[in-house]
């Protein structure tokens, strides 16, 4: 599986700007910097 963009709900951006001090343009960079096998992730 190749993911090529997220959907971002607007109540997900909020926890993580308020729990974890991230926007969601932080994770999408990591995640093309980065990108992690499939069987890395738990299902």
């Amino acid at each position: 599986m190749k993911i090529t963009g997220f959907i971002w709900l607007e109540d997900i951006v909020e926890k993580l700007d308020r729990k974890h001090r991230v926007q969601p343009y932080e994770l999408s960079e990591l995640f093309e910097r980065h990108p992690c096998p499939a069987y890395f992730w738990p299902m």
